[in-house]
Parts: C-alpha cells; structure tokens; sequence
C-alpha cells in the first residue's frame, strides 16, 4: 500500500514545496518580515492566510506521513504468519493524512478566486461580492449547521433503530445532506417505521 501512494503523493509534496517558495517570495514582497507590525500588515490580506494555512496543512500532512511509514514499516518488519498485528492505528494516521491533504486541496483551489479575478470583470464581481457577503454567508452556515445537526439527532433517535441510514448520527447528518439536493428521503420506510413522526 505505501509503494502505491508514492508517485501521487511524490507529486503532491513538490508542488507544495513549490507553493511554500512562493509564499516566502510573496513574503519577501511585502518586506522582511522581521517586526511583528510587518507581520500583521502581512496577514491582513485574506489570500495570505489561505497561503500560510497551505503550507501549514502541508508541514503537518508530511509529519502525520512520516510517522505513519515509520509506525507501518516497524510492524512489516515485526511481520509473522501466525502473529496478529492490529493495523487500525496506522490506517488512522493514514486516514487523517488524507483529510488534511483534502483540506491544502481546497484551500489551493480556493486559492484559484485570487489568479481569476484579473481574468475579467465577471469573475472580479463575483470574488468582490462573495467577500463583501463573507459575514452573511458564515452565520447563515451557522444557522444551516445547527439545524442539520438539530434534524439528525432527531431523525436518529426516532429513526435509528429501524432505517438503515440513520443507524448513527453521522450517517443520519450524511443522508440529511444527500437529500438537500436530491429532495429524496426514504418516506415509505419512514411512514412504516413510524407512523406519526414519519
């Protein structure tokens, strides 16, 4: 499994490499960094901090990689056919490896908003009004979040141990976003399995 992931994840640590060199050379621009008052000036622009949480989420990502093939090769070392070897922690560190590395991807093509605004007026509107809208939007994410989390605990306490999709709360907050888009929710199962709530 690690000889698999080595050319993609090769590819993945030189561009982010390459992406840290830019973000010192953005640095250098501003000037040398060497009061905290240049700092500050530094990080008031937005697309600063996406770079900085870039590079963040890759130091990170590199160091979570590296001791889960440290972990990983001390237990094929220990390996023997008639020992078991309980994989689940390292799979874990693998798993986490794979989610900070889903969120330097994010924040790199969020980071596309930056590089399309002067590629015409459109897309600068666009990028202008989404950040003049940025306050709006994340209390209205904040809203959306504690309802969707309102609405799965109850679909789980009251649907849980009968339908399949809301056996936990996590799966129940997961089939609650599916049917935001889609408009499709189990009602048959839900009207059979409870008559009133359903």
């Amino acid at each position: 499994a690690l000889k698999e992931r080595a050319p993609s994840e090769f590819q993945s640590c030189t561009a982010s490499f390459k992406l840290a060199i830019n973000t010192l050379s953005d640095a250098r621009a501003v000037g040398r960094l060497r009061r905290c008052s240049m700092m500050l000036v530094f990080l008031e622009d937005t697309w600063n901090i996406v770079d900085f949480l870039i590079v963040g989420f890759f130091w990170v990502g590199s160091f979570i990689h590296l001791v889960s093939a440290l972990q990983l090769n001390a237990v094929l070392d220990e390996l023997q056919p008639d020992r078991y070897i309980d994989m689940w922690p390292i799979s874990q560190l693998f798993m986490v490896e794979d989610v900070i590395a889903s969120l330097s991807i994010f924040l790199s093509l969020y980071k596309l908003f930056k590089y399309l605004q002067g590629l015409n007026d459109s897309w600068s509107q666009l990028v202008k009004t989404l950040s003049n809208a940025s306050a709006e939007l994340f209390y209205f994410v904040v809203i959306l979040f504690i309802m969707l989390t309102g609405f799965s605990f109850s679909f789980h306490i009251t649907f849980g141990s009968e339908v399949y999709a809301f056996r936990t709360f996590i799966h129940s907050l997961l089939t609650l976003l599916r049917a935001i888009p889609e408009g499709s929710l189990f009602f048959d199962e839900l009207i059979a399995t409870n008559r009133i709530s359903g």
